[in-house]
């Protein structure tokens, strides 16, 4: 089965964030690319099989269906919840982020 990726508004402009960050204020474009094809090949991952990744340990979250996977090369997390074949991704923090006051 293949999921339908639904990005809100705010994931995508915390991305934009963390890619403006890393390739200007860190001086790093090569850096913001690889985050960005990270970030791509998770997408395609949760088209496939978002089911294979567990809610989130923070009870707060998981009591509001949230699941939360790892970049697979780098310290982001996404989160996102499952409704029927969509998947909603809601976010994408730097790990060490307080993302439950921020979503």
């Amino acid at each position: 089965m293949t999921y339908r990726l639904l990005v809100s508004n705010n994931a995508d402009l915390q991305l934009e964030k963390i890619l403006r960050y890393v390739a200007i204020k860190l001086d790093n474009p090569t850096a913001a690319a690889a985050i960005l094809e990270d970030v791509k090949r998770t997408y395609i991952h949760l088209e496939h099989m978002p089911e294979a990744v567990a809610l989130c340990e923070d009870p707060y979250l998981a009591a509001f269906g949230y699941r939360k996977i790892k970049l697979r090369d780098h310290d982001y997390v996404i989160l996102f919840r499952l409704a029927d074949d969509i998947v909603q991704i809601s976010g994408i923090f730097h790990m060490r982020e307080n993302y439950i006051m921020k979503l």
